[in-house]
């Protein structure tokens, strides 16, 4: 599991590296790679929710939202005071009106959303230790 974690992580840093920028670019064309489960459609991610088998969503969104956390100028914390659950909500809703979506598109979609909500900077003053 912690391997599936890793790999989403990596590839959600990758697809961010190139996609930073309101204006979505990788290749001359604007597109890129999308690995795990951020490749799949709403409609598998529907049913892994419904199942309760849906971790490995989880564990994308995660990923990809900490890896823009990292990349993203002036961004401490792109979903500003949402928790993983309201954000889970939120695909959800958009998920359930249009099934064939990728998941991917739907978390830049909803990263898009947050952008003006987001936590610039750290709430406590503690710095990070490695």
């Amino acid at each position: 599991m912690k391997s599936a974690i890793k790999v989403a992580m990596l590839s959600s840093i990758f697809c961010l590296a190139l996609n930073t920028a309101p204006l979505q670019a990788a290749d001359g064309e604007g597109n890129y790679a999308i690995w795990g489960v951020g490749n799949s459609t709403c409609h598998h991610y529907n049913k892994a929710r419904k199942s309760g088998e849906d971790d490995n969503y989880k564990n994308f969104v995660m990923g990809y939202l900490t890896a823009y956390n990292t990349l993203a100028e002036e961004t401490y914390r792109i979903t500003g005071d949402k928790n993983l659950t309201a954000v889970l909500d939120t695909f959800d809703a958009k998920c359930k009106v249009a099934p064939v979506n990728s998941f991917e598109l739907v978390l830049t979609e909803i990263i898009q959303e947050l952008y003006k909500g987001r936590l610039k900077k750290a709430e406590s003053k503690q710095k990070r230790v490695w």
